[in-house]
């Protein structure tokens, strides 16, 4: 400071010199390091910088939340706007400014995505990027056009795109999508059965059913549980709206064990099923490890316990 004041006699500078000094320096990081300290040391640093444009200007809420409604995905907001995205992470709001954007997945996550026709013609895949998929499928220049655009021109029909599943890690999604129905069904409802399967939607889904609304009083079954492809998924389904329908609404977790009941006894080996000795093997292990083996989902005994006696008098032993 004292070699500063030997070079510069602030002493001879008034205020009003030092805040015109000051005027022609648009940043603070430009201001000669002797004057910014001048102006500190009077206490006028307020008034000789107060045309300075800040490098690091205070934001606010609604300013961040204004720049991240131009991005549609989050990665892109951190790429173009990183100040906004950095400022709503050390303020805690980057979930509140982010919740309008759609994931954009990654390579280790895939959602699975189904298109869909009018005419019955279903595509099922796997994907990162719904949006950029999409945008691949309806590309005229792509130099494998994709199946997708072929059925809409041979059809003439518009495709309907949609989002089956969250993004899950890949295997995971690969194992799903191996659930999804080549042929979906179209499920023909009365009014109640179509109001049963919207308040239960949840369940559904929650089972492994993949539903579609298809018109006023249908629906498009896409995919069903593992243990139900070989079915009459049709039959099935009809089946546990049923079942659903002599419960009390109130009776949440009735209906969801009369539910899990009606799919568990439907995919069960029955009478008459041909298995070999392995399977016979490994069916009564799995059995003897429930915390009930005695009876099927739905009450019935499966098995019975008979005396020495019993099977004497069956073989006409004894009296």
């Amino acid at each position: 400071m004292k070699k500063m004041n030997r070079r510069h006699n602030i002493k001879q500078f008034s205020n009003e010199d030092l805040i015109e000094l000051c005027k022609p320096y648009k940043h603070s990081k430009d201001i000669p390091r002797w004057l910014y300290s001048a102006i500190r040391k009077r206490n006028i640093q307020d008034i000789a910088m107060s045309h300075i444009i800040s490098l690091n200007p205070k934001r606010t809420l609604e300013e961040v939340t204004k720049e991240a409604e131009k991005y549609e995905f989050r990665v892109d907001f951190q790429k173009k706007s990183n100040w906004a995205y950095l400022w709503a992470r050390k303020h805690g709001v980057i979930d509140e400014v982010c919740k309008h954007m759609r994931h954009k997945g990654n390579l280790k996550k895939r959602c699975i995505y189904a298109v869909t026709f009018e005419d019955g013609y279903a595509y099922v895949g796997l994907t990162c990027n719904t949006k950029e998929r999409w945008q691949r499928h309806m590309n005229k220049c792509e130099q494998n056009q994709s199946p997708v655009y072929q059925h809409a021109v041979a059809s003439n029909l518009q495709p309907n795109f949609s989002q089956l599943t969250d993004y899950l890690p890949e295997k995971e999604a690969k194992e799903k999508e191996s659930q999804i129905m080549l042929l979906p069904d179209i499920i023909n409802l009365s009014h109640k059965e179509k109001a049963i399967v919207k308040e239960n939607v949840d369940l559904f889904k929650k089972a492994g059913f993949m539903i579609e609304e298809f018109g006023e009083n249908a629906i498009r079954l896409i995919g069903v549980p593992s243990i139900c492809m070989d079915m009459d998924t049709k039959e099935l389904f009809l089946e546990i709206l049923d079942t659903i329908d002599t419960v009390a609404i109130t009776a949440k977790q009735e209906k969801e064990d009369r539910f899990i009941a009606t799919i568990a006894c439907k995919a069960a080996v029955k009478a008459n099923m041909d298995l070999s000795k392995e399977e016979v093997d490994n069916l009564m292990k799995k059995l003897l490890v429930l915390p009930n083996p005695f009876t099927c989902p739905h009450g019935r005994p499966t098995a019975i316990k008979m005396s020495k006696i019993d099977l004497e008098k069956k073989f006409n032993r004894r009296k």
